[in-house]
């Protein structure tokens, strides 16, 4: 059932924060990195819930302890890099440090532990079971595929707002991939009974496509009216045609459509219904921010 009430108050909160965040570069720097740490502990989470579902009890406990917090450490590294070097040469070797530093942590992890997971094969020689290479090995390929689909692409937040225009176009893909989720819902809710991904999540619909696709445009409208009457401070919407507002939120749309499905189709991998509780009657980071960032890539 759709929380519409709570649904209503976490946007009446969110919008002013966001207004308040996009006046300042610091604040979008600060507001990306709260963003990244809680978007990662959800990730870890979900992987940490898959690993455990498909391995022994045994190895549990190793698994857990690959969650810890020094396995953020390589995500925001890349954001301070990308600050500090926005070009697009110094991004590309901030992407390359940064996998190296995950793939190193995890490494160093299991050597760390490697006493304790080492067992007796004779009077002489120990042995680590095979198991737990292939955990670490699958937890790397975990983290980086997080990495790229997660934390890359929200960099993208801080390089757009340093181009002209740059804040007004991540406000707007904001606001339209919210509106996306709302059209959604409701629409599915309201007129949906042909399935969109029964095997990956058996509620989404198709008249929920078209209906996050109708709301994502119509916000857009609205928007460009807004933008043209002189009522939004310039800083926050680009002065662009109509065509590009439509165009825009339709690229949107399809892109949060795309990054839902992907996120649905890991949930149910790890059996779990949300990525997080942050946002009441919507659910976690992962549901409504960070799947679709790479929005601000094809702004760019």
């Amino acid at each position: 059932m759709v929380e519409w009430g709570k649904r209503f108050l976490t946007g009446a909160i969110a919008v002013p924060v966001i207004f308040v965040v996009m006046q300042s570069k610091l604040l979008i720097f600060l507001f990306v990195n709260v963003i990244l740490f809680i978007s990662t502990s959800e990730y870890n989470k979900i992987v940490s819930q898959i690993l455990q579902l498909n391995s022994a009890q045994m190895e549990h406990g190793y698994i857990k302890g690959m969650q810890s917090v020094l396995s953020h450490i390589p995500s925001h590294l890349f954001i301070v890099l990308v600050t500090l070097l926005p070009s697009d040469g110094a991004i590309h070797c901030a992407l390359f440090i940064s996998i190296v530093f995950f793939c190193l942590h995890r490494i160093f992890h299991f050597l760390s532990h490697g006493t304790f997971l080492a067992q007796k094969k004779d009077e002489k020689d120990t042995y680590i079971d095979r198991r737990f290479y292939i955990l670490t090995f699958i937890q790397i390929a975990f983290d980086i595929f997080g990495f790229i689909v997660f934390c890359y692409p929200l960099s993208f937040m801080i390089v757009l707002s340093n181009q002209p225009d740059g804040i007004g176009y991540v406000l707007l893909w904001l606001i339209s991939t919210w509106q996306t989720d709302n059209g959604a819902l409701f629409f599915g809710a309201a007129f949906g009974n042909r399935p969109f991904l029964k095997l990956i999540s058996p509620k989404k619909t198709w008249e929920g496509v078209t209906g996050a696709l109708f709301f994502s445009m119509l916000t857009a409208l609205f928007l460009f009216m807004y933008m043209k009457q002189g009522t939004w401070h310039p800083i926050l919407l680009p002065s662009i045609p109509l065509k590009h507002y439509l165009l825009i939120s339709a690229l949107v749309a399809i892109i949060a459509i795309s990054g839902d499905a992907i996120e649905s189709f890991i949930k149910r991998a790890a059996n779990v219904k949300d990525s997080g509780t942050l946002f009441p009657g919507h659910g976690g980071v992962l549901d409504r921010v960070v799947l679709n960032a790479t929005f601000a890539d094809i702004c760019l």
